[in-house]
């Protein structure tokens, strides 16, 4: 075999296997949106079968069969399938309506030219005569010309670029999963590039051909063209695989949080400058066992309101709003020098930290560092400035 064929092997099995592995574990998943799941399933099945298929003939076993044509004949579907299944991932909601019937077209008009040109083998002796005028170019761009592979290139580009912007048309009031969408982004915006030149390199070589030749039959598809399509299905079989598995099947989009009315917001404001200026003249985060019930009966307020309030506006829970302030607390002791006869522990326990432990985690979520390190540091800085 050819260092070519051993290639274009290797290639194929890569996007075959996963194409097997992930369609069947995604077509027996029950979790996550059905539709997206089979679109995936179905997808992937037949891409890997056209891979599989195209993997025996290079090693000279088997031959075209009946599943061979039938999926062939669907390579016009790839193209909507990809956009359907794209929407399905952002609406798992929304299931498939009348109006989507326009996504069968390509393969009605595949299927419909596919098998016209199949009836003309009954006519056929051998002679131009023998078909008709339709018959014979119908045979003649179907069989000898790369129409079915450019068309269907064609509508992959298209499709992917729609998908493309359906991806980044987020109505205002959801809000995108960026780490999903950035996933399948990748793999539409591939699609369409690949497809595009590849289509467009198609019909640049073939009309060169027909201008430069006699001969009406145009074997360089067949030469030099016809698996680079299958590499390009291989590849999106790969990623589609990849996406399918990696995924965590949750909906790309969700519903944006309801935005607060100014009235709220200034509600809130308000709670948490009476919350400040209190900290600041009475240093109530001190004490170890204060709680948010007991601050907010301070300020005559609800507890509830307080939390809001401190996570709208300052975007922190009143655990962390008060750590903070005992992480200030204890750079200013060690700043000043005036607790210096006290250990580091007991610094933070003046501050109002009530063990070590709590003290050793918010100084590594707050300062990303230990309390020692965050000594040294104090310490360091206090000797540059002597």
């Amino acid at each position: 075999m050819e260092i070519s064929s051993v290639l274009l092997v290797i290639i194929f099995s890569i996007g075959a296997a996963q194409g097997l592995i992930n369609g069947g574990i995604l077509l027996l998943s029950k979790e996550g949106n059905q539709l997206a799941r089979r679109l995936y399933a179905f997808m992937l099945l037949a891409l890997a079968y056209l891979l599989l298929k195209k993997i025996l003939l290079l090693f000279g076993l088997g031959k075209y069969d009946l599943w061979y044509h039938i999926l062939v004949d669907f390579n016009w579907t790839y193209g909507p399938l990809l956009y359907l299944l794209v929407r399905a991932r952002m609406y798992p909601e929304r299931r498939l309506r009348k109006a989507d019937w326009v996504f069968a077209i390509p393969l009605v008009i595949e299927l419909i030219c596919s098998n016209f040109v199949r009836t003309q083998n009954f006519y056929w002796d051998g002679t131009k005569e023998s078909l008709s005028w339709a018959g014979y170019w119908g045979y003649m761009l179907w069989m000898n010309y790369p129409t079915k592979y450019i068309i269907g290139s064609a509508l992959l580009s298209y499709f992917a670029l729609q998908s493309d912007r359906l991806l980044n048309s987020v109505p205002e009031q959801m809000i995108l999963n960026q780490q999903e969408a950035k996933r399948l982004n990748r793999l539409i915006r591939a699609t369409s590039i690949y497809f595009f030149i590849f289509a467009l390199i198609l019909i640049v070589d073939m009309t060169i051909y027909m201008f430069t030749n006699d001969s009406y039959f145009y074997f360089y598809f067949t030469r030099f063209f016809y698996y680079p399509f299958f590499i390009g299905i291989a590849g999106l079989t790969y990623w589609l695989g990849f996406v399918a598995i990696r995924q965590k099947e949750e909906a790309l989009l969700t519903p944006a949080p309801p935005s607060e009315s100014m009235e709220k917001l200034a509600q809130y404001e308000e709670v948490v400058k009476e919350v400040s200026a209190l900290m600041t003249s009475e240093k109530l985060y001190l004490d170890p066992e204060l709680k948010v019930a007991t601050l907010a009966d301070r300020l005559s307020t609800k507890p509830y309101l307080l939390s809001k309030s401190l996570n709208t506006i300052q975007n922190v829970t009143f655990t962390d709003f008060i750590n903070q302030l005992r992480i200030e607390e204890v750079e200013r002791s060690l700043r000043s020098g005036e607790k210096d006869h006290l250990s580091l522990l007991g610094i933070a326990l003046d501050a109002g930290f009530n063990s070590k432990t709590s003290f050793q985690r918010a100084t590594q979520k707050f300062r990303g560092l230990s309390p020692s390190e965050l000594k040294r540091r104090i310490l360091e800085e206090k000797q540059a400035l002597e």
